[in-house]
């Protein structure tokens, strides 16, 4: 998650959560990952082709990626995955979880460390997303984007996709799933996110589409008063 502890962009900031990496690191600790699901996210599984265009090998990125089992889900189907998570317990957690051998090597350019696995399909950077590409200089063909645009704070959105843009290659794809309720009801995270917006951060470079809005109001919505708690999939396209 990102260190960043600005405000938000909205007149009433107050009505939206700010949180910093230490603000996520303990609610790691304390168990308050309602976000994480233990199985692969379903409409990863039904938008994979899009995400990957079709093709083998396919070089993925997933930021903030907490300890998904779409990770290790990307990584079975054949391609190389690199994750960012700046709480270093829901890295070990992934590996650990998911029987999955690895080393650790201190990066030197950034502070943080990199995770990867034996058979090197899987990386994961410990590290503020946006020290990332300081440490990590080649291009992904796709970003896969589930809980990142929502978690991250209002003000740092612009440049968060900026970064997703930098690090991405000619050609590439993204799957952006954002979340939508009454932000009146709920300060976040996840954060609101306006349709809107998606082409307003990255409608410059990519054309953007809406390939689902899914109904995933759950019980834990309902007791913090939402009546409507809708994941919207976005699907982008490079123009060039």
């Amino acid at each position: 998650m990102t260190d960043s502890s600005s405000n938000t962009q909205e007149t009433d900031s107050s009505q939206y959560s700010v949180l910093n990496v230490n603000d996520w690191s303990e609610n790691w600790q304390a168990g308050k990952i309602g976000f994480h699901k233990d199985i692969e996210h379903p409409l990863l599984v039904k938008y994979a082709d899009k995400l990957t265009g079709g093709k083998s090998a396919q070089k993925i990125l997933i930021p903030l990626c907490g300890k998904s089992m779409d990770i290790k889900w990307i990584a079975d189907q054949g391609h190389t995955v690199v994750g960012v998570e700046a709480v270093e317990q829901a890295v070990l957690e992934f590996f650990t979880e998911q029987n999955i051998e690895y080393s650790k090597e201190t990066l030197t350019d950034i502070p943080g460390d990199v995770y990867k696995s034996s058979d090197g399909r899987i990386s994961v950077y410990r590290c503020d997303v946006f020290d990332f590409n300081r440490s990590y200089k080649d291009k992904f063909d796709a970003v896969y984007d589930r809980a990142a645009l929502v978690a991250i704070n209002r003000d740092d959105r612009e440049r968060y996709a900026t970064l997703m843009k930098s690090l991405s290659a000619p050609g590439s794809r993204m799957v952006i799933v954002t979340v939508n309720y009454d932000p009146a009801l709920h300060p976040g995270p996840p954060h609101y996110v306006e349709e809107e917006l998606i082409p307003k951060l990255y409608g410059n470079r990519y054309n953007v589409e809406i390939l689902e809005r899914s109904d995933s109001l759950e019980e834990r919505w309902r007791e913090k008063g939402l009546t409507y708690f809708d994941e919207v999939v976005h699907f982008l396209s490079d123009k060039s």
